[in-house]
């Protein structure tokens, strides 16, 4: 019989978890750093991950939003401290425009970071969990909406065929000038009229057709397509659309379609080939030959690479006396910039758009971000740029707001058209922006307000 913990309980035990480690680290910011106490808060980070994974799988699937979240924020942040534990990696290389070990001190504050972010987020979801756990929701997935499907399809085939095209082009200047022009020159140069708005639209008609609770079987055949295109997008050598848009697939089947969780076993052989096809994609986009020698060194090296973000943070602590945001704060690029979401890499963007990615890629080699290499970015980065005391309330917010909204897209039709973009974001978020792209929510948001507006029109005619 399985241990199952009351949600008041693993509060209780949360809290007291919280209140603990706040007075260990209030002590050691008055006393010396040591290699001892870097070496423990390792330990007490890992702890604590174990810790947020087993109070939630309780409740939640492996499947769900917020246990896959927490998967993510592991491969891209956490990972290189695991890692470094079991001996498979120095945690403390900065390896991204750096080259040297992070000194102790910043050693330490980046683990402090981590473990109050991790614990925090959890407290918002208990939090979220304990007001949702005796409430009941209807799923929408059988009340199917064939007029929403119709409009996807009439969007999505379309959309498919010139987004095709437009990534056909773009493959071809990367297959001469390299991976880097998917940054650079791919981001100035001219495509064909019809081509214009080809991914957004996409992604409406995507939206659509999940949002309109298609048959089990409809699901996955516009989810091929979709993944298709990710796939060809796989080519030009950007790995993280691909990835999180199969993770989105695979949460939105357990959701509505399976009510069973997912076998650890089942998940471990779909994640192998997708680390070796990442493997195979790094090389050849730099121009080299995939060699598989040891299955164990691939998949090492896959999780090294991805805790890449971690610098993201670790950066901004070492050289937070140097590199100087000026503007609006960095959580707020994605609400700021409408219409230049992903820019080209150059002077002008660094001086126009306030991303965190473009000014710290800048900041660490003005000569390698202008040739189109970067350390993307990281919501702790963003969250990291503002007043301390803002930072606790949002990491709360933001584990209710992820067990809330997967809790409510089951029955709400606006979550569901709403779901490709937020999940995909929430995914993304350990990598990317706290806030999603405004200009696709926007737009989802006002068809589904033309939709409503022509379904109550229809229904006052007949």
């Amino acid at each position: 019989m399985k241990l199952k913990l009351r949600l008041d309980n693993i509060l209780i035990i949360h809290c007291i978890f919280l209140f603990i480690n706040t007075l260990i680290f209030s002590y050691s910011y008055l006393t010396e750093v040591s290699e001892v106490r870097v070496g423990s808060l390792k330990y007490l980070l890992l702890s604590s991950v174990i810790w947020t994974v087993y109070s939630s799988k309780a409740y939640l699937k492996w499947t769900s939003a917020y246990l896959l979240f927490l998967f993510t924020m592991c491969i891209f942040l956490f990972n290189r401290v695991f890692l470094d534990i079991f001996g498979l990696y120095e945690f403390e290389f900065a390896s991204r425009f750096g080259g040297f070990n992070l000194p102790l001190s910043t050693q330490e504050a980046l683990l402090i970071y981590f473990i109050l972010s991790i614990h925090l987020i959890h407290l918002g979801a208990i939090l979220a969990l304990i007001k949702n756990k005796n409430k009941y929701t209807t799923s929408i997935i059988d009340l199917r909406n064939t007029s929403w499907e119709k409009f996807g399809i009439l969007l999505y085939i379309p959309a498919i065929i010139s987004f095709s095209a437009k990534l056909a082009i773009q493959l071809k200047v990367i297959s001469s000038q390299g991976y880097l022009a998917a940054y650079t020159t791919l981001k100035t140069i001219s495509y064909p009229w019809w081509t214009a708005g080809s991914g957004t639209l996409l992604l409406i008609g995507y939206s659509l057709l999940i949002a309109s609770s298609p048959t089990k079987k409809r699901f996955f055949l516009y989810s091929l397509f979709f993944l298709l295109a990710q796939f060809a997008v796989l080519l030009k050598g950007a790995r993280g659309g691909f990835v999180i848009t199969l993770m989105f697939i695979i949460w939105y089947y357990y959701k509505f379609y399976a009510p069973k969780d997912i076998k650890i076993t089942k998940a471990a052989l779909i994640s192998l080939p997708i680390i070796i096809l990442s493997q195979i994609i790094v090389v050849t986009r730099i121009g080299g030959d995939f060699e598989f020698v040891d299955l164990k060194e691939t998949i090492i090296l896959f999780f090294s690479q991805q805790g890449v973000s971690m610098l993201v943070p670790g950066y901004m602590i070492y050289y937070k006396d140097q590199f100087i945001r000026e503007g609006l704060p960095y959580i707020l690029s994605p609400l700021t910039n409408l219409g230049s979401f992903s820019p080209a890499q150059t002077h002008n963007t660094v001086e126009k758009y306030n991303m965190l990615g473009h000014d710290l890629s800048y900041f660490l080699s003005p000569t390698a971000y202008l040739n189109g290499e970067g350390i993307a970015g990281s919501f702790l980065g963003e969250l990291y740029d503002l007043p301390i005391i803002l930072i606790p309330p949002i990491l709360c917010l933001l584990g209710y707001f992820i067990i809330t909204y997967d809790y409510k897209v089951k029955s709400n039709r606006l979550f569901l058209l709403l779901s490709f973009p937020v999940i995909f974001q929430i995914l993304k978020m350990p990598r990317g922006n706290l806030f999603p792209n405004i200009n696709i929510i926007l737009a989802l948001i006002f068809v589904y307000l033309m939709l409503r507006l022509l379904t109550n029109r229809r229904k006052n005619v007949n």
